[in-house]
Parts: C-alpha cells; sequence; structure tokens
C-alpha cells in the first residue's frame, strides 16, 4: 500500500480487472484501462517522491549556503577592518612624504628665481 501526500493512497499497480462475458474485446480494453491507471499512478507516486527530494535537497543547500556567507561575512569584516586602518595609514605617511617632496620643490624653485633675479 502506498499512501501518497495528498491522503491517496494506491494498492498495487494495475490491480483492476473485470471480466465480462460479452466479448473478448471488453475484456482487453478493460486489462489495458487498469494497466494504463496502474502506470500513471505509479509515475505520480514516483514525481511525487523526486519533488520531494528535490524540495529537500534544495533546502539544505540554501541552509549551508547562507551559513557560508554569514561566516564569510563575519571573516571579511575583521579582514576590511584591518585593511581599511592599514590604508589609511599609508596614505597619512604618503601625505607627509608627497608635502615634503613639495616643499623641496618649492625652496628649489625659489632659490632658482632668486639667482636669476641677481
Amino acid at each position: 500500500r502506498i499512501t501518497l501526500s495528498d491522503r491517496r493512497f494506491h494498492e498495487g499497480i494495475g490491480c483492476f480487472e473485470e471480466y465480462d462475458n460479452i466479448s473478448e474485446f471488453s475484456f482487453a480494453e478493460i486489462r489495458e484501462k487498469s494497466l494504463i491507471d496502474g502506470i500513471y499512478n505509479a509515475l505520480l507516486h514516483f514525481q511525487e517522491i523526486r519533488t520531494y527530494f528535490e524540495r529537500k535537497e534544495r533546502m539544505l543547500r540554501l541552509v549551508k549556503q547562507a551559513k557560508q556567507q554569514q561566516e564569510w561575512k563575519l571573516k571579511n569584516e575583521k579582514n576590511i577592518a584591518t585593511e581599511s586602518t592599514e590604508i589609511e595609514d599609508e596614505k597619512v605617511i604618503e601625505g607627509r612624504v608627497g608635502e615634503e617632496v613639495d616643499k623641496e620643490k618649492n625652496e628649489g624653485t625659489r632659490e632658482k628665481r632668486r639667482r636669476l633675479k641677481k
């Protein structure tokens, strides 16, 4: 006995057969219909099983993905914080060096101007 998620159940595949004394044609027709119904019910059941497992796998994958994203964010927030302080320190150092170079250039040009004026 197979019970489906919507509370339907199936007992066996192609279990319905009815004998009719009128002709062999009616017996063959009923047998074919019962076989088709049984195959349809079995395939429907397997489709429901497949969708159940697909949903279950998808949910597991989404939970795992969310966990990995959270770990990545926590890890990178620490890295970004340390990198940003290092970059700010480098900018301060570069700014000081740049100011000193500008002062030297200005002093050099001032001296040249004084020489030319003399």
